[in-house]
């Protein structure tokens, strides 16, 4: 890019008299959140897995599943925690997904509705069953 080029996106990164840069300080952290006791920013530790940085963050919360994602910072793939090959780098998330709380309302009617779907199936077996005689 050329800055006599009228066009160039260098222009508006000139700098004038009074102009105050602010250089953020770098951080390497990795992100982990979800089913955690703290979530937030964790100092990067090379060579670390997935367990020190849960642990870091107060460790697996009560209802926490086992589904543990990597979500890589600069390309957003999400990879499996257990993947053996996933490496933790600068800027990437730790997600810890929560089991879902089923009450026993939930369990009856799920039990109902597979007895329907049997008794549905019991009542054709018997009908043929007459049918055929």
């Amino acid at each position: 890019m050329n800055l006599k080029n009228p066009e160039s996106e260098l222009k508006n990164y000139i700098v004038h008299d009074g102009d105050i840069l602010l250089i953020p300080k770098e951080k390497k952290t990795v992100f982990v959140f979800g089913q955690v006791s703290n979530p937030g920013h964790i100092n990067l530790k090379e060579g670390s897995n997935y367990h020190y940085y849960i642990e870091k963050a107060g460790g697996l919360g009560e209802y926490s599943n086992d589904d543990i994602m990597i979500i890589k910072g600069d390309t957003r793939n999400w990879i499996s925690a257990e993947d053996e090959n996933v490496i933790i780098e600068e800027g990437d998330y730790i997600w810890v997904p929560k089991d879902p709380v089923r009450s026993f309302d939930f369990h009856i009617s799920r039990l109902s509705n597979y007895l329907s779907i049997v008794g549905s199936i019991a009542t054709i077996i018997i009908l043929v069953i007459q049918l055929g005689k």
